[in-house]
């Protein structure tokens, strides 16, 4: 059967009109993203009608001021992380001779100064240093971090919750357009505090098993995670920090002395390993699996 060209000519033409419709919504909505993106980083009194601090970090659109909101979880959690941060810091002081993955995670003594600093900014919510383009589109060099719930039934911020909160396979936090502005998403209320000490790998034929990111699916890790890609200065980082995780464990432990201080996951894995092994003589199998042989 021998189909004329001409009779293709609609079928065709139906195809491009859907195409260029869906390129136009595509556009509208990243608009949209971008328009709410810019005011919640501008500020205003819409913008700051719900806003807290935690320390330097404010927290935006979150319920300030009422109990059991989203921004009472976060002003609890948050001096939470900062605490246990202080003891990963002085652990990274330790290098080498640390029992908490030091080594596994960053390799050399030459790093500790990097791995204290970076834990320490994130602590104090240090001005966040732009790469040149957002430093254009924001009209500065430096800000300060901001957190963001998202909700799809808040004017101010639906269209970046149908562009962030609705992937099914993202844990409910990740940076607007690489910025200091931090979206969370309803889902990363529902996850556990903190990682457990049964989430740790073991270590068989030198290699982390299991191999996945499961000591990162928690409030903790994925905020060291989150603000460790803040930190790190942005020609130095590697990867993106988006809602998904994709990197595991032994991918983190296998990173070279240069590349590791540049993975944000690297933190975060560090970070979760010593917040759930304070002591590891407490639990021997648990902390070896830390070293790599």
């Amino acid at each position: 059967m021998v189909i004329q060209m001409s009779a293709l000519w609609p079928l065709l033409a139906c195809l491009l009109s859907i195409a260029q419709a869906q390129h136009s919504l595509n556009q509208s909505s990243l608009a949209i993203n971008n328009a709410e993106g810019r005011m919640l980083r501008a500020g205003g009194p819409l913008a700051r009608e719900d806003s807290v601090m935690s320390g330097k970090y404010e927290i935006l659109r979150c319920g300030a001021g009422i109990a059991n909101s989203n921004a009472a979880m976060l002003q609890e959690l948050l001096p939470q992380v900062w605490q246990n941060l202080q003891a990963a810091r002085t652990d990274a002081q330790l290098g080498t001779t640390s029992v908490h993955g030091f080594t596994s995670f960053f390799k050399s003594n030459d790093n500790k100064a990097t791995v204290n600093a970076i834990f320490g900014d994130i602590s104090a919510g240090s001005e966040v240093v732009l790469n040149p383009d957002e430093a254009v589109r924001a009209g500065k060099q430096t800000s300060s971090p901001i957190l963001v719930c998202l909700n799809a039934e808040d004017s101010l911020t639906q269209g970046l919750y149908h562009y962030m909160c609705t992937n099914e396979n993202g844990y409910g936090i990740g940076h607007w357009q690489n910025s200091e502005l931090i979206a969370l998403c309803p889902k990363f209320f529902k996850l556990t505090a903190a990682p457990t000490a049964n989430l740790c790998p073991s270590v068989l034929h030198n290699s982390l098993v299991p191999n996945d990111h499961r000591l990162l699916v928690n409030q903790y890790a994925l905020f060291v995670y989150q603000l460790a890609h803040l930190y790190i200065p942005w020609h130095k980082r590697i990867g993106t920090a988006t809602s998904q995780v994709t990197s595991y464990i032994q991918a983190a432990a296998d990173a070279n002395v240069v590349d590791s201080v540049g993975r944000p996951d690297n933190y975060a894995f560090y970070a979760a390993g010593k917040r759930v092994l304070p002591l590891p003589q407490l639990n021997d199998r648990v902390a070896t699996s830390f070293l790599k042989p």
